[in-house]
């Protein structure tokens, strides 16, 4: 459990995503947790705000609202998560419930690069969620939400969907 080289004296660190998005969700859902920037940047500020959540980013886009974090612990970390939705964006508790999930430790990575690669999008191979992502990354960066394990993710994360669309005929 946790992540490689990622524990010390303070514990093992967990990485988990909460979101949702158009496999999950109707419009009308994803456009209820859809954020703007302020909205995003006040969610980060608030998420790593609260107990054993130390790094946050998180992604919006028409079609998901997504929130990373690094934490101490998974399940109150999700917890945590589906709270600060609910309080930063117009979406219920109920609605996030139903169409909510959740990835903890490497399945996070997976999603991740899954996401990035545009393997995960309503039209695979668009082209649009490759900067979407870096907006996101860079704003965790702006409101200082970013640490060591989440900088390396969401650099890995770009590098390889920019591979993806150099190097194969996905776009």
């Amino acid at each position: 459990p946790g992540l490689p080289g990622v524990s010390g004296t303070i514990g093992v660190m967990h990485l988990i995503v909460v979101g949702l998005s158009h496999r999950t969700a109707p419009v009308e859902q994803r456009e209820k947790a859809a954020l703007t920037d302020s909205g995003a940047r006040a969610l980060l500020r608030a998420v790593v705000a609260r107990p054993g959540i130390s790094e946050a980013v998180t992604l919006s886009t028409c079609n998901r609202t997504e929130v990373y974090v690094r934490a101490d612990d998974n399940a109150s970390a999700e917890q945590a998560i589906c709270e600060v939705i609910v309080d930063h964006t117009e979406i219920s508790r109920h609605e996030l419930d139903c169409a909510r999930y959740a990835h903890r430790d490497e399945r996070v990575t997976a999603h991740l690069l899954r996401v990035a690669s545009s393997l995960d999008a309503m039209v695979v191979g668009e082209s649009e969620i490759q900067g979407q992502v870096r907006v996101a990354f860079e704003r965790a960066r702006e409101e200082d939400t970013v640490g060591p394990v989440l900088d390396n993710l969401f650099r890995k994360a770009l590098e390889t969907g920019k591979r993806v669309r150099t190097e194969t005929g996905i776009g």
